[in-house]
């Protein structure tokens, strides 16, 4: 499990466990908040993801997403696609720890209460041995990082028993003298390289695309284009959504608010969306500081009501909360109970497009507008599908199995379609690997097998529900070449270029065997020097450290630049989708008297990074099997609100 983070350092620049146990974070909780616009968004009775029955808390979650993105450059806190990047690394890695906590408590492991509180008072960021920093600040801090006491607590805990987990999993890891010895020579032989890029991208424009050269290409390669066994099937279609459209309209509104009333608490939870502006007042402020903050609060106020106001514009100028500023205020939907109270009763008082006067809490002045309402009117259409969509399910598939029967009998898929008022369609030839996009694979698998003027079984598809007849089954074969013409062009276009990016390269290398300096060369060829720090052939394939950057796949260059002598050329050599030559600047081979002196230190590496090896490939076959026995649930709407 570490070292699924370690490979993702780059992404992900933070350890779980330790962030949640903050045994390594120094005082980095003391001085991280909730993120503007946050401060009273601490959820309850919430999930983001389940394995079994065992919940992963929207506080815990989020949390823990909060402090990452608080360590991040500014550029990248506020950036959407870094917040969701980073917050599906971090579900990943917390279903992982749950996964493998409760393999451990299967396999009999316990942590105490007191063991749990043991390590909570000895984190360095709640004060270290000896000084832990009280119950109270304790609360405050998990406040400030919008998670509460039980949910971290239940963290830790979970963490706790991964820690077993791996001590008995990882047990018998051994490293032997061999290996002690490879893994000091791939650490203590360093170089440096100085090297130039020929990107293939910079010779597409060079490439002719013209029909007797693409025919020659495909002719050479035909193999490339070689298409496996596809099948085609008709299939007649019962449509639950053309139905469910229809009995969407004849549904009374009472069964409509009846089935709100009734599910209100869990499917349709009351929610306004609202927008404020935020200025905020100092727990210190006197009271004639105060009394100036509300007087400018009340000309803000004054403005926002004028018939003319853009409220949006008016928050993004004077909001101190600089989250929800940047969306002109916006806080999007919440229940009842998710902010602060006296924020969260006005907002459900309000009428839509309503705004309030002050509302003072905790945090400031709030000027709060309510922009959106989920009420029953909000939900009945909703539910109008969703009801319409489940009775035409029902009413289809007693029918479906019916037709299905018949199907079976005469094979005659246009009668059968006809009696019962469905269509008859053809998919797109498929298999495995090029489906039709319209038929689950699920359904593709079980149609692969299906014999040739044969009828199957009964299918549902998004659509509705379909009844399959094989009518054909092509061989394995190369298409003609006016079938895949815009892959040949794909694949030429690559090739070609390829090939004049590596002459170039080639001709670059030759200038610098002929006794051309590297940096003359270079000038001559009108190309960039880059130059990389020093490295190991370990630090060289670790895609974290970037230590060859920006070359993407540095590994095998790094080889060989540890075999050549200081000042030699190498190349040209493949990385990604360029040519790279470079030459040795510096060369340094270990002593190997110090061998002795680091063999405990290099064994003790060996053995962790066996051993997170090990434990990480233990918890992937804990969760695939959770997930082939759909035990593993993602709640992807709340993760979609949060990352969003």
């Amino acid at each position: 499990m570490l070292n699924f983070v370690r490979e993702n350092k780059e992404k992900l620049k933070w350890v779980l466990w330790p962030v949640i146990i903050g045994l390594t974070v120094g005082m980095l909780l003391m001085f991280t908040t909730t993120p503007a616009g946050e401060e009273a968004e601490i959820f309850a009775e919430d999930y983001v993801a389940k394995v079994g029955d065992a919940e992963i808390s929207v506080n815990s979650f989020r949390s823990n997403l909060i402090m990452f993105l608080q360590s991040r450059e500014n550029q990248d806190r506020n950036d959407p696609e870094t917040v969701k990047l980073y917050g599906r690394i971090a579900l990943n890695q917390m279903v992982r720890t749950l996964a493998a906590a409760q393999e451990a408590e299967r396999l009999g492991f316990t942590v105490t209460d007191a063991e749990v509180n043991q390590a909570i008072v000895e984190s360095p960021a709640f004060g270290g041995k000896g000084n832990f920093v009280g119950a109270e600040n304790y609360r405050r801090i998990l406040s400030r990082i919008g998670t509460t006491p039980e949910d971290y607590e239940l963290e830790v805990r979970r963490i706790l028993l991964n820690q077993k987990l791996q001590s008995f999993v990882t047990s018998s890891c051994t490293v032997s003298e061999a290996e002690v010895a490879q893994y000091f020579q791939d650490k203590n032989t360093m170089a440096q390289i100085r090297f130039v890029t020929f990107p293939f991208a910079d010779q597409y424009a060079k490439v002719d695309i013209v029909d007797d050269k693409l025919k020659e290409y495909y002719g050479q390669h035909a193999e490339n284009f070689r298409i496996g066994e596809t099948r085609q099937i008709d299939y007649i279609l019962l449509d639950t959504e053309k139905l469910a459209n229809a009995l969407a309209k004849t549904i009374p509104e009472e069964e409509l608010r009846q089935e709100y009333e009734a599910n209100q608490e869990s499917k349709y939870k009351e929610e306004v969306r609202a927008s404020h502006i935020l200025l905020k007042v100092p727990q210190d402020a006197t009271p004639e500081q105060e009394a100036e903050i509300r007087q400018k609060a009340e000309g803000i106020l004054a403005e926002a009501r004028q018939p003319e106001a853009d409220f949006a514009r008016l928050a993004a100028q004077h909001s101190e909360d600089t989250g929800s500023a940047q969306r002109g205020g916006d806080l999007n939907y919440f229940p009842r109970g998710r902010m602060v109270p006296e924020f969260d009763q006005v907002a459900f008082e309000l009428e839509t497009d309503q705004i309030s006067d002050l509302v003072r809490t905790q945090f400031g002045f709030h000027i709060i507008k309510v922009t959106g309402r989920k009420d029953f009117d909000f939900y009945k259409n909703i539910i109008a599908r969703s009801m319409a969509k489940e009775r035409a399910e029902k009413q289809l598939r007693t029918a479906a199995e019916q037709a299905q029967a018949k199907a079976k009998e005469s094979k005659d898929l246009a009668a059968v379609a006809q009696e019962f008022d469905a269509v008859v369609e053809t998919s797109q030839p498929f298999n495995r690997e090029n489906p039709d996009r319209s038929l689950p694979l699920a359904v593709i698998n079980e149609l692969m097998d299906l014999e040739p003027g044969a009828v199957g079984e009964l299918q549902q598809i998004p659509r509705g529900f379909i009844i399959p007849k094989m009518v054909k089954v092509i061989e394995p074969h190369i298409p003609a070449f006016e079938d895949v013409r815009t892959k040949v062009i794909s694949e030429y276009r690559t090739a070609e270029a390829r090939r004049l990016a590596t002459e170039k390269a080639r001709d670059f290398l030759q200038a610098c065997e002929r006794g051309t300096d590297f940096e003359a060369a270079a000038s001559n060829f009108d190309l960039e020097v880059q130059t990389s720090q020093m490295f190991n052939l370990l630090d060289a394939n670790d895609r974290t450290k970037r230590i060859l950057a920006p070359l993407a796949e540095p590994g095998a260059i790094a080889s060989r630049a540890l075999s050549l002598g200081q000042n030699e050329v190498g190349g040209p050599m493949e990385d990604s989708n360029q040519m790279v030559v470079f030459q040795v600047m510096e060369r340094q081979q270990p002593d190997p008297a110090l061998l002795a002196e680091q063999g405990d230190e290099l064994r003790r590496e060996i053995l962790s990074q066996k051993q997170d090896r090990l434990f990480r490939a233990y918890v992937d076959t804990l969760v695939r099997d959770a997930e082939a026995e759909d035990k593993v649930f993602y709640n992807e709407p709340r993760v979609e609100r949060i990352l969003s």
